[in-house]
């Protein structure tokens, strides 16, 4: 009695901390933990961040600019071409000696550039810049709300596996125990041989059932440690409530999808963003005029010195530059063209995208309708199974019935009720695809 008593403590110790690894989870915290951890919503944040640096960087362009250039140098003379020339002057020749060129030379010079008018080039580049900010802002909200609708199927997904692996684990026992059972009775003479060969193969099978809800079960939890982005074992805790009735309309949720759906959202983003990448490449064929000033400073001198010491205001200018394209083998045309072409693509990808839409939503609602039948007929056959059960247990303590009989009448019992449980959460699973499909993004609503 001690020794036993020993072993379960040395199991409770030992399984304490087996206990502490696992982390019970509801679905809104692991919603929360996925929208906190997970990588590629870390990375459409960057992106996001990215694009906002390119927005300020856009807008800078219309800003005045102002740079200081630096240069210090060498130049000798060795020779010239000409030989020096003469010149008379009142009947007297006088000799043009060789120009003496003082070898070093620095300058300085503070240059300023002011654009004035680019034919819309800064103004449609900066707009297209802000396209795009909003354009990564709903890829990242697109990205959660993902994210949330992997994590909720998943974690509808993982509990199911749990409770098949419970159903098979179930089975197996009651297998075993009938195997038991009928190789007494072969050993007695009341069965022949091959009862109890049948039942082997049928362990054997249920056995085989268990090997492949484990392995789905580990299938499952790996999953969404990975969307997770974490390494404990989680248990989930949330139960499966259903609505009594299905109060969902098919054509206001196409409305309401059609009217809600990020994607769409990012379409018409996109369009305006292929609009204002036309008017950037038409902005090539405008004048672009400039505003420009600049001051230099310099000194030549023999020494190098010298050619630092004795620098000085030599010019200034202040001037108004224009550039306007008149031939370039007609380049501008066909980016212009392309332009075109891609702004007529991303319109048609919206029409489309519409299309899609409402036929997902469709499919979504007719997947949701049929769970909500299942589940419907599994609570008559979960009743019946309860009632049959009922009446197994009086019929075992009148003695009617074997303790075996018993088992099998709570053993479908049991699956039974599994079918059932299964059927509200594949009704989880497909309530959560119908709000997605709808752009239900209220997660306190959707958790």
């Amino acid at each position: 009695m001690k020794l036993r008593v020993t072993i379960c403590i040395i199991m409770i110790v030992l399984f304490i901390p087996l206990m502490s690894l696992a982390k019970e989870l509801t679905l809104k915290k692991a919603i929360n933990i996925a929208l906190e951890r997970n990588l590629a919503i870390k990375n459409t944040t960057e992106k996001s961040k990215a694009s906002e640096s390119e927005l300020k960087s856009a807008k800078a362009e219309k800003l005045p600019k102002l740079t200081i250039g630096l240069n210090t140098g060498y130049n000798k003379i060795i020779s010239t071409l000409e030989e020096p020339s003469a010149i008379t002057i009142m009947n007297e020749e006088i000799t043009i000696p060789k120009p003496t060129f003082e070898p070093w030379e620095n300058a300085i010079s503070l240059r300023f550039s002011q654009p004035l008018y680019t034919g819309g080039k800064i103004s449609n580049t900066i707009k297209n810049a802000e396209t795009i900010r909003d354009i990564s802002l709903y890829e990242k909200r697109l990205s959660e709300i993902e994210l949330c609708f992997d994590v909720t199927s998943a974690y509808w997904e993982f509990k199911k596996a749990i409770l098949l692996k419970e159903l098979y684990q179930d089975q197996v026992r009651h297998a075993e125990k009938i195997l038991e059972i009928h190789k007494e009775r072969f050993k007695a003479g009341k069965i022949p041989k091959i009862e109890l060969q049948q039942q082997e193969v049928l362990l054997a099978n249920v056995l085989c059932e268990l090997v492949k809800a484990e392995t789905t079960l580990e299938i499952a939890q790996e999953k969404l440690c990975l969307l997770l982005n974490i390494d404990d074992e989680i248990i989930p805790i949330d139960d499966t409530q259903v609505p009594e009735n299905l109060i969902y309309d098919l054509q206001e949720l196409i409305k309401k999808a059609l009217a809600n759906r990020l994607e769409i959202h990012l379409a018409k983003k996109k369009i305006e963003e292929e609009e204002t990448l036309v008017k950037i490449t038409k902005s090539k064929k405008y004048p672009q005029i400039y505003l420009m000033a600049n001051h230099n400073w310099s000194a030549r001198e023999d020494e190098f010195d010298k050619s630092i010491s004795e620098t000085k205001a030599t010019n200034w200018q202040v001037a108004l530059t224009g550039s306007l394209l008149i031939f370039d083998a007609k380049q501008t045309s066909s980016e212009v063209e392309k332009a075109l072409s891609e702004l007529e693509m991303a319109k048609i990808n919206l029409e489309d995208l519409k299309s899609k839409i409402k036929n997902e939503v469709n499919q979504v609602y007719k997947k949701l309708t049929l769970a909500k039948r299942i589940i419907q007929s599994q609570i008559k056959n979960l009743s019946l199974a309860k009632e049959n059960f009922e009446i197994a247990t009086l019929q075992y303590e009148l003695g009617r019935i074997t303790n075996s009989q018993l088992n099998e009448t709570e053993l479908a019992l049991k699956e039974t009720n599994t079918k059932f449980i299964e059927a509200r959460i594949d009704y989880k699973i497909q309530e959560a695809g119908l709000k997605k499909a709808v752009g239900d993004y209220d997660e306190e609503e959707n958790n």
